[in-house]
């Protein structure tokens, strides 16, 4: 099998499910909300859960692979960025989502590391470059979300 033959094989990004669902509970950590900006970060986190579907289902080429991992990271920011919005409930439940998101793109980091490895193309370096930032990112949100909560934690 060639390298192109391989970028073929649909084998899914289990990955992209994990996710998904973080973007749920991202959701499900907006359902309380009735600002604007909650309602808007809830669609926002539907169309992330859709996209992430998609990808679970798709082959797994390392265009998808970083794809998914660009999409987790933004999910990662989009639940951090939104925890001072949330009501008590839904604080844990964006926590929680953001640090799956990560979990997520530093698994899918990861595999589309060993993917270029061993497909050896020279194009897909920029591709793990890109899922190194993303996944940077993603670690990025998680500090800030813990550096929030302890900071919550100290005015109480």
């Amino acid at each position: 099998m060639t390298a192109a033959d391989h970028t073929h094989v649909r084998t899914g990004i289990p990955e992209a499910a994990a996710g998904a669902r973080a973007a749920g509970l991202l959701v499900d950590a907006c359902a309380a909300g009735e600002s604007l900006q909650v309602r808007v970060v809830r669609d926002a986190a539907l169309d992330l859960q859709r996209e992430l579907n998609a990808l679970q289902d798709g082959a797994s080429t390392p265009d998808a692979l970083a794809d998914a991992t660009a999409r987790c990271a933004d999910l990662a920011n989009l639940a951090t960025c939104n925890v001072p919005y949330l009501v008590a409930p839904g604080v844990a439940k964006a926590v929680a989502a953001t640090h799956l998101a990560v979990g997520a793109a530093r698994a899918l980091e990861a595999r589309i590391e060993a993917t270029a490895r061993e497909l050896d193309e020279p194009r897909f370096g920029y591709l793990v470059r890109d899922a190194r930032g993303a996944a940077w990112r993603a670690r990025l949100a998680a500090s800030q979300v813990d550096e929030l909560l302890a900071a919550r934690n100290r005015e109480v």
